[in-house]
């Protein structure tokens, strides 16, 4: 069992706002864990090295970190390829470790938000391969969406049409035909009728004042990647990752 030593309060960090919509207000640095900061000098940036850049992430006046998939993958769409949802590319680092940055993010007073990826998944996931052994209209298949022939949605536009000719690709366990809006070796498509699918109706609904009255609309501005949210968003060293806010 991993245990976490307790961290102490930080006396600077800010209780987070019970407001749902604050993140209209955020500003947010998303970055990747493989390209941010290598602690182990092994070519490949981990949970360590982004832990000990936390205070340096703070002091640029983000208050938010939006993680890209960190979970194991066999890194054929840049992590998007997800094969386990509960646990942590052996890449990055453990467990431990992301608890541990966690916990120091909550100390500084910053949220994380990261990517559940759950449209689709690896051809490696678990789901996935039960998915391809089962019976055809079981529940287990019907995970995913198969179909008898690749004639089915014709009219779908084929994202990257530089590798891929179809939609729909031959699996031969299965005997059948899977779908898939990515690439085809990697990325089946979950079948959108599961409850997983995601909701977003109540985050959509406008914001309203203490009257009730419904709120002005918050707009969003960019700043270039490398850019502080501080001082009037002058340039900074730092990663690819870019810095947005609403506001």
């Amino acid at each position: 069992m991993n245990v976490i030593q307790t961290v102490a309060p930080d006396k600077t960090s800010t209780s987070h706002p019970t407001d749902p919509l604050w993140y209209k207000d955020a500003i947010i640095y998303q970055l990747h864990v493989r390209a941010f900061a290598d602690s182990n000098n092994d070519g490949i940036g981990d949970l360590v090295g982004l832990t000990d850049k936390l205070s340096y992430l703070q002091d640029l006046g983000v208050n938010t970190l939006w993680l890209m998939p960190f979970y194991p993958s066999p890194g054929r769409d840049d992590g998007y390829d997800i094969a386990d949802y509960g646990a942590i590319s052996p890449s990055y680092g453990t467990m431990k470790e992301f608890r541990r940055f966690i916990a120091e993010a909550k100390r500084r007073g910053l949220r994380v938000i990261t990517e559940l990826v759950i449209n689709h998944t690896s051809d490696q996931h678990n789901w996935f391969k039960r998915a391809r052994r089962s019976p055809a209209g079981s529940s287990a298949r019907n995970w995913y969406v198969w179909s008898d022939t690749d004639q089915k949605y014709d009219g779908t536009r084929i994202i990257f049409t530089d590798t891929e000719k179809s939609n729909w690709t031959w699996d031969p366990e299965a005997n059948a035909y899977y779908w898939h809006r990515f690439f085809c070796r990697r990325l089946p498509s979950r079948c959108h009728s599961l409850p997983l699918r995601a909701r977003w109706d109540q985050q959509r609904e406008p914001s309203r004042n203490a009257r009730g009255d419904q709120a002005a609309p918050r707009r969003a501005r960019c700043l270039r990647a490398g850019q502080s949210a501080v001082g009037g968003g002058e340039p900074v060293a730092g990663g690819r990752a870019g810095i947005f806010r609403h506001g």
